[in-house]
């Protein structure tokens, strides 16, 4: 579920738990290396309003978004899912190698 809020669309975080989850950890990682949203910005090349999006539930990240900011921030970019779907991972790579190498191979 989402929120419209001045043309802005707000992830509804009791829905997303996930989404809140990173939001809150990537307002941390950057408070604790006490950069600004300015700053922030400025190190990887996009406006304030972006990161102040990401941290409030508004925006979207990408992967690269991701990276960037567990890098500069000095965290590890799994630190900003939540521990369930880290844990889940392995099991999901285990199961999906086991369907493809139970398959027959054809010549």
């Amino acid at each position: 579920m989402t929120e419209k809020t001045s043309n802005r669309i707000k992830i509804d975080f009791e829905a997303w738990p996930e989404i809140k989850h990173m939001s809150e950890q990537l307002k941390k990682g950057r408070e604790k290396v006490g950069m600004t949203q300015g700053q922030v910005a400025e190190a990887i090349g996009t406006a304030q309003t972006y990161i102040a999006s990401v941290e409030n539930g508004f925006g979207n990240p990408s992967a690269q978004l991701l990276a960037q900011l567990a890098r500069l921030y000095k965290i590890a970019p799994g630190s900003l899912f939540p521990k369930t779907i880290v844990k889940m991972s392995p099991l999901i790579v285990k199961r999906n190698i086991k369907e493809v190498s139970s398959k027959p191979h054809k010549q």
